[in-house]
Parts: structure tokens; sequence; C-alpha cells
């Protein structure tokens, strides 16, 4: 009977995925089971489907960051393209 959390997980191939978290908290109706008479659904029928509780985010609006564009290409020097200057080039060994 205790409220949940949920974890929310955005992600897009080339983007730095995201994780946030969202609460239910108690829902109002859920007291007004004792008003209503309705004590079944207050201590079995509610808590046995999650009816209890609520979340107030109808949506989520978050903003993903692209992934860093720069990456590393290694070329054998029988390979590269045209145009490159081979006199600044660095033997690794």
């Amino acid at each position: 009977m205790s409220r949940e959390e949920y974890q929310i997980e955005i992600k897009k191939e080339g983007y730095t995925p995201k994780l946030f978290t969202i609460s239910a908290s108690l829902d109002g109706w859920y007291i007004g089971n004792i008003v209503l008479g309705g004590l079944i659904g207050m201590l079995i029928v509610d808590p046995a489907s999650g009816a209890m509780f609520k979340i107030s985010e109808k949506q989520v609006n978050e903003t993903l960051s692209p992934l860093s564009t720069s990456e590393l290409q290694v070329y054998d020097i029988n390979h590269l393209p045209e145009g490159v200057d081979k006199s600044n080039l660095v033997a690794i060994q």
C-alpha cells in the first residue's frame, strides 16, 4: 500500500539519454470511500488495483542533448583520402 515511483528513460540514437523519476501520490477520491461507505473499496479494491494513487504528470517534456559529433578516424598510410598533407603525419609505434 505504499506509493510507487516510476523511472522513465527517454533515448534516441545520436542523443544522450535522460533518466528521471515520477511519483504517484494519494488520490483524493480514495478518501471519498469513507464518505460514500465503500469500506471494501478503501481497504481491498483500491489498494490492490493501485487506484488509491494517481500520477499528477500528464505529460513529460524533456530535451535531449546531441552526442558529440567529433570522432577519431584512423587511416592506413596507403589509403589516405585525397588532399591529405603527408608532411604533418606522425608514425605510431
